[in-house]
């Protein structure tokens, strides 16, 4: 189903029984908290505060919005009783026949219920938590959109990236290189120019998804999401930046990025489970205009220690983007791809394979180490036969165990993509250190084979496991007994 807004969801996220309502917390260290413990427990409620000191009644915080299987197959729009293998596999055959259905512009809609511009301009009306207790100030942005257009082809993209509140009017944004709003910014500003920009700070978690993963170079995230639900995602032409903002968003900063205006921003902590990127100088936004609806949500998804929400939800979807990857380069014979939550989605990539040649497996390795849709901050990769479940890290800690011969199956790649907040002190490793914002960082990887050696595959002693048609035999005569059993 397709949601017309966060409420519309929220509303089907109650119905499910997967909601908790907190009334009374505060944003200096409750929200933060309560948020760390539920996303560190993957299939926990969704949070909705209310109540919260300091501001007025119904001015909301919702987090841990995708920390459930339940909530990832809602907002994909299949049965909220899939596992997150059948919704990797409902992504992978839906991304197959990728399309794009475009945003249709409006007059109005609820997010013009309130405007702020001017001196009027106030970002601390909302209740932006200290997500993390030691972090450099508060962010109204984590789980956000931000909306820029390139310049010379108009090309409107929608990512996340982490805002901090500075001042009343000014907000500090990071975007890494790299990423395609980066891009924007930096054409503005090899021109002299400012960069417009909107960022949205309280969102349908179907936008928020898709601005979260990798969308191709030059396709538009409101046009892949439309073509996902099978409606149009409604957008009003803003009169300051003539940016497309949400028609149906909660909250929304408007302004531009001023070329050479930083400030320091950070610490963080980030996704690796980590305050690692510290303080820097990062660009500002200055804030012009702000809308919110009435009794506006402000969406939070805090970072944390893998496996946490930020990660959870994105694992479906790169391991499937990597599945279909693979297939469409001609790669024969892939079964399952898993990104692993604990892994942060990049750490940790599985790939089940039915060997047809000598080498496949270590090509299939090679080939995800660095294709787009894994090279940035990959760290290991593990090939292994289609008798391995991939979505069984006990299974997989098995292969590895048992079908790897070290000085023969890992393989170490060096001065691959990295980033700044990995925190392995590579400045001690690499001359010359790890890299630059300006040029980038610098990691290594590790591909592993942990398949049967091909030439040997058939002399390999069979596995203990009860066959497929005894376990059938046995539970026909005992009915029920192997229910919700692997």
């Amino acid at each position: 189903m397709a949601f017309s807004d966060l409420r519309e969801w929220i509303d089907a996220v109650d119905a499910l029984g997967d909601l908790k309502k907190v009334s009374g917390a505060n944003i200096e260290e409750d929200i933060g908290a309560i948020s760390d413990v539920y996303q560190s427990n993957p299939g926990s409620e969704a949070v909705l505060f209310d109540d919260i000191p300091g501001y007025p009644s119904g001015y909301r915080v919702l987090s841990c919005i995708l920390s459930s299987p339940s909530r990832i197959a809602l907002t994909f729009g299949f049965d909220p009783k899939y596992t997150l293998k059948e919704t990797t596999k409902g992504i992978q055959n839906k991304l197959k026949h990728r399309d794009g259905i475009p945003s249709k512009i409006v007059k109005n809609g609820p997010i013009l219920e309130n405007i702020q511009e001017g001196k009027d301009v106030d970002v601390t009306i909302f209740p932006s938590p200290l997500w993390h207790e030691k972090d450099g100030g508060k962010y109204i942005g984590t789980a956000d959109l931000v909306i820029t257009q390139d310049p010379d082809t108009g090309w409107v993209n929608v990512g996340t990236y982490r805002s901090m509140i500075h001042t009343n009017n000014e907000v500090g944004m990071l975007a890494s290189r790299g990423k395609h709003g980066r891009e924007h910014m930096e054409k503005y500003h090899d021109r002299g120019e400012p960069c417009p920009v909107a960022i949205v700070c309280g969102v349908n978690p179907e936008l928020y998804w898709a601005s979260s993963v990798e969308i191709p170079h030059g396709v538009c995230e409101y046009d892949f999401v439309g073509w996902w639900r099978g409606k149009p995602v409604e957008v009003i032409q803003s009169q300051l930046t003539g940016l497309p903002i949400p028609a149906n968003a909660e909250i929304v900063l408007e302004g531009h990025i001023p070329p050479n205006k930083t400030r320091l921003e950070g610490p963080y902590g980030e996704f690796l489970g980590y305050y690692a990127g510290g303080e820097k100088e990062e660009m500002v936004v200055d804030v012009e205009k702000i809308y919110h609806r009435n009794n506006p949500i402000l969406t939070g998804s805090p970072s944390a220690k893998p496996p946490a929400e930020e990660t959870y939800f994105r694992c479906p979807i790169r391991a499937a983007n990597i599945a279909n990857a693979l297939e469409e380069l001609g790669v024969p014979g892939i079964k399952d791809v898993w990104c692993d939550p604990a892994g942060a989605t990049r750490l940790w990539v599985v790939v089940s394979i039915k060997q047809e040649y000598a080498g496949h497996a270590k090509q299939v390795g090679q080939l995800v180490s660095q294709m787009p849709q894994n090279v940035f901050l990959g760290k290991y990769i593990i090939v292994v036969d289609e008798d391995v479940d991939v979505f069984d890290q006990s299974d997989v800690i098995w292969a590895l165990g048992t079908r790897v011969h070290p000085p023969r199956d890992i393989h170490i790649e060096d001065y691959t993509l990295g980033a700044s907040y990995d925190p392995i002190p590579y400045d001690y490793i690499y001359p010359g250190g790890r890299g630059s914002p300006e040029k980038g960082y610098y990691n290594a990887r590790v591909v592993i084979d942990a398949t049967k050696l091909y030439e040997a595959r058939d002399e390999y002693p069979e596995v203990v496991r009860v066959s497929p048609e005894l376990r059938e035999k046995v539970s026909k005569k005992f009915p029920g007994l192997f229910d919700n059993l692997q």
